[in-house]
């Protein structure tokens, strides 16, 4: 099951970044903040690299996959970011995040961010072991019957 962005509590990582993460949704405030927080955590418990991956470079699942399977040479614990452009994944990447979620390294945390994604990919099988897991988070907009009180409970979260 998703969790949605609105209703996400920040302390849920407070015991350790869950293997694979993914972001999804079209409300850039909530990615941005929900992906800063990832960031933060992630630098807080000792993953001091950070390497970013797009959609759209050239042989993407090879590169994920040779991450995957890399060893650092200093032995840093790493943070990957997966940035995705497209509702849709082509079937190499697809096998590359099936791969990543059955058998995640144990020094490095994946975020997967971007749109919602298409149909097609709900039923894939990276994605629901994720929500089995409670990884995925949805990045959606707060509906306007709910906004005054999710904006008043942001409010007294920061204290104004």
């Amino acid at each position: 099951m998703a969790i949605k962005a609105s209703e996400f509590d920040n302390g849920k990582w407070d015991s350790g970044l869950p293997p694979v993460t993914a972001l999804l949704g079209d409300e850039a405030f909530f990615i941005t903040r929900i992906g800063d927080l990832w960031r933060q955590t992630g630098k807080d418990q000792g993953f001091t690299e950070r390497l970013i991956l797009y959609q759209t470079e050239s042989d993407l699942a090879n590169r994920l996959l040779s991450e995957l399977d890399a060893l650092s040479l200093f032995a840093d614990r790493a943070l990957v970011e997966l940035r995705l452009t497209k509702t849709t994944l082509d079937k190499s990447l697809r096998e590359a995040l099936d791969r990543w979620t059955q058998n995640p390294p144990d020094d490095k945390r994946l975020l997967i961010s971007g749109p919602k994604l298409g149909k097609s990919e709900a039923s894939s099988n990276w994605l629901q072991t994720l929500e089995t897991a409670t990884a995925v988070i949805e990045a959606t907009t707060v509906p306007a019957y709910r906004f005054a009180k999710w904006l008043d409970a942001e409010l007294d979260s920061h204290q104004i």
